[in-house]
């Protein structure tokens, strides 16, 4: 029977399992070795001939020619070497339909810091995604060992999948590059990274950004207290509206209040206003022209209300020049 000397290719590669059948072997050597002289007289640049169905002759000149040839082998010889090159066929199909191992997402490097952490260089445009990072709130994990009896504490209005963990990058007020941290309403964090990229890449300056947790005082009013004393900008705090017995927007992860030492809570009465934190007593009159007072149409204002948030410095009494909400409950 002939078969194609390409098979007989295929199984001296294979010659491991040639060996177990021990009937062709003697066959497969003799083959082998009729392949050799045929390439080694090649190269010693013999002519072999092969005849073509219009009675040409052309002179094969390399392996690939070679393999076009056949070779006589008996019947049970080249029912095994035809074995041979089934396996070899279903073997490359099986790789062709083999999917494609995905790529592993690139880390965001800012995984590797801290809230508070200088990063020690500027970001670009193009790579400023990779320092905004959103995570899921999960029992157990560190963000809630922070949190729980803290600002979160188990309730019926917002569970802990309603909540996003937000690590994010701002311009300090020594004009570096620093982490930061806040957690927001799972419907707000896309817009929230949002802002506080256009932020960044403005160049605004945020002192610090840091949960209200890491001044716990006691309850959510008087942990709010010593966050705001300390000029720290934060979002979520399960606590009712200052003076009131409702629930703060803080309290769903809606309401954020940015720098509030040089923005802060006003209350009028008797036709004066009245504030609580002495730290805050430079900034009562608005015409101060520190970078940091938000103002009405500047860089801060502006780009909280192209995203939809309300800005407190707008209503009439009390009057909170920190903060901005949305109201999504």
């Amino acid at each position: 029977m002939k078969i194609p000397v390409s098979q007989i290719f295929w199984c001296l590669e294979k010659v491991g399992n040639v060996k177990k059948r021990k009937n062709t072997l003697v066959w497969l050597v003799f083959a082998s070795l009729a392949i050799i002289l045929v390439f080694g007289a090649v190269s010693l640049g013999i002519r072999f001939k092969q005849r073509e169905p219009n009675g040409q002759d052309v002179v094969a000149k390399s392996k690939s020619e070679c393999a076009s040839y056949s070779v006589t082998v008996p019947d049970d010889a080249a029912e095994e070497i035809r074995v041979v090159a089934i396996e070899r066929e279903e073997a490359a199909s099986a790789k062709s339909v083999e999917p494609k191992k995905k790529q592993k997402a690139k880390s965001k490097p800012i995984k590797n810091y801290q809230a508070g952490d200088l990063v020690g260089k500027n970001i670009s445009p193009k790579k400023l995604d990779k320092w905004f990072l959103q995570t899921a709130i999960r029992e157990g994990d560190a963000v809630y060992n922070r949190i729980i009896g803290k600002s979160y504490r188990p309730n019926d209005n917002v569970a802990l999948s309603d909540l996003r963990y937000l690590k994010m990058v701002h311009v300090n007020f020594d004009h570096k590059t620093q982490v930061g941290e806040m957690i927001v309403n799972a419907s707000i964090s896309e817009t929230t990274m949002q802002v506080f990229k256009e932020l960044y890449l403005a160049g605004y300056e945020i002192e610090q950004m840091r949960l209200v947790d890491d001044f716990w005082a006691g309850s959510g009013d008087a942990s709010d207290f010593e966050s705001i004393d300390h000029n720290n900008t934060s979002c979520f705090n399960y606590r009712e509206v200052t003076g009131g017995t409702s629930l703060s927007n803080h309290a769903y992860g809606c309401a954020i209040d940015l720098n509030p030492q040089q923005n802060p809570y006003v209350r009028i009465a008797d036709g004066q206003k009245h504030w609580s934190h002495t730290n805050a007593d430079p900034y009562i009159d608005r015409t101060n022209q520190d970078p940091h007072v938000i103002k009405e149409g500047d860089i801060c204002c502006s780009t909280f209300k192209k995203y939809g948030f309300f800005w407190g410095g707008n209503w009439t009494n009390p009057i909170d020049y920190q903060h901005f909400e949305i109201d999504q409950h």
